[in-house]
């Protein structure tokens, strides 16, 4: 399995709201009532997306969920982590994103790759991939 991290685009805009509705519509009406607001998400959606805070997690190659995080040089801040249902509750998914998430929130570069051993960190921001053959 290859997971792998990297920022999004207005072009993945759909996708990022498909992948709060399908993940989080049901658990908000139930929690807060109805409706859904469908322009609300949509439209937040693709404000973090042009403000840079929303990556698109990938599983060889293929959208499986969305990350919204907010980096300064001091921290990181993980603001929102959705998961499409059909990649819920995989063993081996679940396993190696624990592993991948640790990886992307370790102090230093070092570090991350010391507890990901194997996983590729590259130049750009937000690209992180994890290579389950290494």
């Amino acid at each position: 399995m290859r997971v792998s991290l990297r920022l999004a685009t207005e072009h993945d805009a759909p996708f990022a709201f498909r992948c709060e509705k399908e993940t989080m519509e049901e658990y908000a009406i139930a929690t807060w009532g109805g409706p859904w607001p469908a322009e609300m998400v949509r439209t937040r959606s693709l404000e973090n997306i042009r403000a840079g805070k929303t990556e698109i997690i990938e599983r060889h190659g293929e959208p499986i969920g969305i990350l919204r995080v907010v980096r300064s040089d001091e921290e990181w801040h993980l603001q929102q982590i959705f998961i499409m249902p059909a990649h819920q509750n995989l063993a081996r998914t679940s396993h190696r994103f624990t592993r991948f998430r640790r990886g992307l929130f370790a102090p230093d570069a070092r570090e991350a790759a010391r507890r990901l051993d194997g996983v590729d960190s590259t130049a750009s921001r937000g690209s992180r991939s994890e290579d389950p053959d290494s």
